[in-house]
């Protein structure tokens, strides 16, 4: 299926892009949440007349990604987790656990869907180097530190 692209998808192309996707995938992901919609003549000549609303949307997202980013620079993450008697974790440390300290720090509310687990969760105690993906042109290295609850 031929959809136009609203917003900047990974991999995929920039706003105002004509791609060809899996039927299934523009049924289901790209058109309900609204990046990106059918490709036909009158879809197109709405997207040119909205063009300029979305490039500000757009604009205003990566101005608060930057924001966000300044205040995540150079900070550590310290999360206390529970340990067992071997130092190993009571269960793991994922991406809500890390959005949430995230929000704690700084005050910024991050999407745990922004947060880049290469390995899959924190299992073991020690300090980790997380990805966050605050923009499509704008990812954060944050240090994630786990250390054993008091």
């Amino acid at each position: 299926m031929k959809v136009i692209l609203t917003e900047r998808i990974r991999k995929l192309g920039d706003p105002g892009t004509e791609v060809e996707v899996r039927n299934g995938f523009a049924r289901n992901y790209l058109i309900p949440y609204g990046k990106a919609i059918r490709a036909n003549r009158e879809n197109r000549a709405r997207f040119e007349a909205m063009r300029s609303e979305l490039e500000q949307r757009m604009q205003s997202e990566l101005a608060d990604a930057r924001k966000t980013a300044e205040q995540l620079e150079g900070k550590t993450l310290e999360i206390p987790v529970r340990v067992n008697a071997e130092g190993g974790l009571y269960g793991s440390v994922g991406t809500v656990e890390i959005a949430n300290a995230i929000h704690a720090l700084s005050g910024a509310s991050v999407s745990k869907n922004a947060i880049r687990l290469n390995d899959g969760a924190l299992t073991e105690l020690g300090q980790y180097e997380i990805v966050v993906s605050l923009h499509a042109d704008l990812a954060v290295t944050v240090e994630v530190v786990l250390t054993e609850e008091a």
